[in-house]
């Protein structure tokens, strides 16, 4: 089953976003700043309407290196780790795709008390750690302020045109909760605002069926676009596809059955590499 990531916003959704026109809505009254992005919104569905391809890299889009810095910034900021409730450990299967290459992975994406970590199947080294990479955020004992620190072995995703930690924030767009506060309503479209983030989403009947965030001072420079199959397997949407318009990449997580996870033992969480 292949997911087309790309989508075009209509006018009413547009309103929903920035202006708050439908009664779900919480996104605050129209301002010029607001106004302004809605505009920049408009020209760039236009001009994607179609497609998205050919994916463009950051470097190659934006030749200010300080406004490059400000524009990756915003594509690595992350929410704390207990914002997506409850416990959760599945396997997918990754694909990440870049403007001259690919890149594939079989995952466990585990979320536990105080951590989120997303890590490639492996196994154990004689010292415990996996051999594969990692990427975890991780709270720290409340004693000591409950700080959050992000955890990087690299691996083979050092060999990426983009910093590893690009990951695992868009684990968090695609798989965490992003409107707080806003009714449940199937199908409908809903909006709001977490932070300086702006979100959309278009609810079908049981589940989100397309997410989108947003920046507005940085949205001529891209934004992030989820879309989720209908089709439910082993408790997950069976695709999840993410596109990453501020790095120029796309992310495709594919369910695979639980199964397959070895149980964990002491020093070990993950099951044997299967790398494809």
């Amino acid at each position: 089953m292949r997911i087309r990531v790309g989508w075009t916003i209509g006018a009413c959704a547009l309103a929903v976003l920035f202006a708050g026109c439908a009664p779900r809505s919480v996104a605050p009254p129209p301002d010029a700043r607001s106004q302004r992005a809605a505009a920049a919104l408009a020209e760039s569905e236009r001009e994607t309407a179609a497609s998205l391809e050919p994916l463009r890299p950051l470097a190659d889009r934006v030749r200010d290196p300080a406004l490059a810095r400000r524009i990756e910034s915003v594509s690595l900021a992350l929410i704390p780790v207990e914002a997506w409730p409850g416990a959760l450990r599945v396997p997918l299967r990754l694909r990440i795709e870049w403007p001259g290459g690919q890149a594939r992975f079989d995952v466990l994406l585990e979320r536990s008390p105080g951590r989120l970590e997303l890590r490639e199947w492996s196994k154990a080294k004689p010292d415990g750690k996996t051999a594969g990479f990692r990427l975890a955020l991780v709270t720290g004992p409340a004693k000591a302020g409950g700080r959050e620190t992000l955890e990087i072995e690299a691996g083979a995703l050092a060999a990426l045109p983009f910093a590893p930690a690009h990951l695992l924030a868009d684990v968090q767009r695609a798989f965490y909760p992003w409107l707080l506060g806003v009714p449940e309503c199937g199908p409908c479209e809903r909006s709001g605002w977490r932070g300086n983030v702006a979100v959309w989403e278009r609810m079908g009947r049981e589940r989100i069926v397309d997410r989108r965030l947003v920046v507005p001072d940085f949205l001529p420079y891209g934004s992030i676009r989820v879309r989720y199959a209908q089709r439910v397997v082993f408790g997950m949407p069976a695709l999840v596809a993410l596109e990453n318009g501020w790095m120029g990449y796309r992310l495709v997580f594919e369910a695979i059955d639980p199964a397959k996870i070895a149980p964990a033992g002491p020093g070990d969480a993950s099951a044997p590499a299967s790398r494809r």
